[in-house]
């Protein structure tokens, strides 16, 4: 079977409007590209697509903080982020209940999607039984491709993921 993989780093979903990283429009365009993808298999391709990382911009989403260090606070935070950015989460979940593959990987803004709350909400909102979340400072590794989300590399945005578990 023919494989296609699409990756897709820093999507810094939510945020307070006047601190949103993915306008509107950028998320009407990653909707639309989503859909774009999900569509490939119809020709027999078996499809993976790769978040990597950033997913959500919890720093962005009020009240700032720069780590919520509670996992029901972090919750609520990713609820009002899914509720504020539905159709991307809508295309998301049409795509991983295709019958699509999808990983996500945890990137430096979205630190708080490793605690069980948020991440139980974030697998049934997108739902779907090919859905991995590479959460533990792992790559992805497919054949000879290498996914990293970049903030391991620099000093200022290294998150300690020995701390997080």
């Amino acid at each position: 079977m023919k494989r296609s993989l699409f990756v897709v780093s820093d999507l810094h979903l939510g945020g307070d409007p006047g601190f949103q990283i993915c306008s509107p429009a950028g998320r009407s365009r990653l909707a639309e590209f989503i859909g774009y993808v999900a569509s490939q298999r119809q020709n027999g391709t078996d499809i993976h697509l790769v978040l990597n990382g950033d997913i959500v911009d919890f720093l962005a989403e009020k009240e700032f903080s720069s780590f919520i260090n509670n996992d029901d606070d972090a919750r609520a935070k990713l609820e009002r982020i899914i509720a504020s950015t539905q159709e991307v989460w809508n295309n998301l979940r049409q795509f991983a209940t295709s019958g699509a593959r999808l990983t996500l990987m945890l990137g430096n803004h979205d630190t708080e999607l490793s605690f069980p709350g948020p991440r139980r909400l974030l697998m049934d909102t997108i739902g779907g039984d090919r859905v991995d979340f590479i959460y533990d400072n792992q790559a992805f590794v497919d054949g000879p491709v290498l996914i990293e989300h970049g903030n391991r590399y620099d000093k200022w945005n290294i998150v300690s993921h020995d701390a997080l578990r």
